[in-house]
């Protein structure tokens, strides 16, 4: 691979502010609840049923996504998404019609599936013993995402209307993609797509759905992953403010804490893993365990915590269930030829979005049968039990992972 470090960097940039957004567009229904409730006249499980449609999309596409960035690049892939992505939260924003809303954000959650094209295009620029903090830079700006869903978007709605702030949004994601457009070279996929049959696509899907090493890694991703967005895209709000007595605004403190701890945590763990440890497997299973020990305390401890002792919960938490993700991503890149990275990564990816759309359910049943006869927040402790068996689950799963740190000299550039 012939590295370019202005080339890798100028990629690098525009695939974060594309992954920003798509995070943005993603959890954006969390923080406009009230607005919606009041100007559509709909309640709390009809704006649920936003978020819920928009993770089943994104996590159908996600398989797509993984093929057609091995077969037309991931440059193409992500301009082709974001059209589509800025396109339907205009017209979401304006539209007023609840049936056509609706469908605007199943459409948006396929079109905000730009993970896995990133990732590819990021293997296709950087080399291997710098991938995993590329990719940790990449995902860490989740958490940049996760900041302008919250005291951006409440600003600007408060200042102009949700639908004025929803369209700044949308115009944003259609400009990053014109500039993806202009300045991202030529994809070599993208050159070479007449030499890649359909027929060996899915001879690609049935090589990493056959391969054991491909599942403990996907099924992690689904249990952590899944639990993260769970929360972020509806019930960590209600956790704070029913279960544990909290105000609104603490609520915008806590989930700017979440997306820093995120936006810092996951490349200083990319760092650790390919510098300091030199392995792949013991970090997640470190932060798994982590993760787990904090999901007994939010269980145990809702409604009794101090509002410092949750943010060391919610910090310990997201190091658990929302750090993890880059070194998964490396770790399968790493077991697959490059030729499969979108395929496998696509693979993985589209789980646990589905699953956190199951779960979301599943929490607001578990709350809404235990609320008949107890307090909101005994409750939402009920509920949280959900987080602590999918962290429990994933530490399980950590043991039957395979190192896959390859342990060569940097590659010459």
């Amino acid at each position: 691979m012939t590295f370019s470090t202005r080339t890798a960097f100028t990629v690098l940039f525009l695939a974060c502010a594309s992954y920003t957004l798509s995070i943005f567009l993603r959890l954006f229904p969390t923080v406009l609840v009230e607005d919606f409730t009041i100007d559509l006249a709909i309640n709390t499980a009809e704006v649920g049923l936003f978020s819920s449609t928009t993770m089943l999309a994104y996590g159908l596409m996600q398989l797509p996504s993984g093929l057609l960035a091995d077969a037309f690049g991931g440059k193409r892939t992500i301009v082709w998404l974001g059209i589509l992505a800025g396109l339907c939260t205009l017209v979401f924003a304006f539209s007023g019609d609840i049936t056509v809303m609706t469908l605007s954000r199943v459409v948006t959650g396929f079109s905000i599936a730009v993970t896995i094209p990133a990732l590819a295009l990021l293997a296709h620029h950087f080399p291997a013993h710098m991938y995993a903090r590329a990719a940790s830079i990449l995902l860490s700006c989740g958490g940049l995402g996760t900041i302008l869903a919250a005291p951006p978007l409440i600003a600007l709605s408060g200042a102009f209307g949700w639908q004025y702030a929803l369209a700044f949004f949308a115009v944003l994601v259609l400009i990053v993609t014109f500039l993806i457009v202009i300045l991202i070279p030529k994809d070599k996929a993208a050159s070479d797509m007449n030499k890649v049959p359909v027929k060996d696509l899915w001879i690609g899907i049935k090589k990493v759905f056959s391969s054991l090493q491909f599942w403990p890694f996907a099924l992690w991703q689904m249990f952590m992953s899944g639990t993260y967005f769970m929360l972020a895209s509806l019930w960590w709000g209600p956790y704070i403010t029913e279960g544990s007595g909290f105000s609104v605004t603490e609520v915008g403190i806590i989930m700017t804490v979440v997306a820093a701890t995120i936006f810092i945590g996951q490349p200083v763990l990319g760092y650790f893993s390919d510098v300091v440890v030199r392995a792949r497997k013991k970090p997640v299973l470190i932060i798994s365990a982590i993760g787990m020990i904090s999901s007994v305390a939010m269980v145990m401890y809702t409604g009794q915590m101090t509002f410092t002792m949750l943010i060391i919960q919610t910090v310990s938490l997201v190091i658990g269930i929302g750090l993890g993700s880059p070194l998964i991503f490396t770790m399968v890149k790493e077991t697959f030829p490059l030729n499969l990275a979108g395929t496998a990564s696509g693979s993985m990816n589209m789980l646990y979005p589905i699953w956190a759309a199951v779960m979301q359910t599943l929490f607001g049943i578990v709350y809404e049968y235990k609320l008949a006869d107890s307090t909101p927040a005994e409750a939402m402790g009920a509920a949280s039990w959900i987080v602590v068996a999918n962290c429990a689950a994933a530490v399980i799963v950590c043991f039957l992972m395979k190192e896959t740190f390859i342990g060569k000299q940097p590659e010459a550039t």
